[in-house]
């Protein structure tokens, strides 16, 4: 079976997958699920996972804390600090967000007397929002250096062996702030047709 549009109405969590028709995206999840056997019920049977619930309980708890702007406004911010360099680590070696639900606990036993320490309060779910926040504000500062510096652009694109191709977008320009010529990732198309120019320029052109 296929996605059908229905299933955004009946399930709000649910929308279209990049993996193709055969596939439903879970925004609490943020995981792609097969439903080419049983359509609406693997749909239903996926929300009635103890991953799911979990998920929803901890985006509800995150809904009820406030925003990221909120936690953005507590007066320590040498904690906010602590939180977001630890985020900024966990991106750089690609260490998954999950551990995050670990590092408070950690951090207190092995700084029992550290203030930051005791409040450093950054679980998946608030780490996942500092992520996506940080990204945007990255590619915001890119695109307006971008705007007044010259800069050249280069993609590539990964091979056919996978069903989802990754066509990076990486800019070269002069960061006034380091003084030097950078190169950053503007951002990371995917595709499910084939490896090639034409196609990897469009996805160019649509960044």
């Amino acid at each position: 079976m296929t996605f059908n549009e229905s299933y955004k109405v009946r399930f709000p969590c649910i929308s279209e997958s990049r993996k193709g028709s055969n596939f439903a995206f879970c925004k609490v999840c943020r995981s792609d699920e097969k439903i080419a056997a049983g359509g609406g019920n693997d749909i239903t049977n996926h929300i009635k996972t103890a991953k799911h619930e979990a998920n929803s309980r901890a985006e509800s708890a995150a809904q009820k804390s406030g925003t990221l702007t909120t936690f953005f406004c507590w007066e320590n911010y040498a904690a906010i600090n602590a939180e977001v360099s630890f985020t900024d680590f966990l991106v750089e070696h690609s260490v998954p967000l999950a551990v995050s639900d670990h590092a408070g606990p950690l951090f207190r036993k092995m700084f029992p007397d550290s203030n930051i320490a005791k409040q450093y309060a950054c679980g998946q779910t608030k780490t996942w929002h500092v992520v996506q926040t940080l990204a945007e504000n990255d590619a915001k500062d890119l695109a307006t250096c971008m705007k007044h510096h010259p800069y050249s652009l280069a993609t590539d694109g990964s091979t056919d062996m996978e069903s989802i191709k990754l066509c990076p977008v990486l800019v070269k320009s002069f960061d006034p702030v380091l003084g030097q010529v950078v190169c950053e990732l503007l951002s990371m198309k995917q595709s499910t047709e084939q490896s090639t120019g034409e196609i990897f320029l469009i996805s160019l052109i649509m960044s």
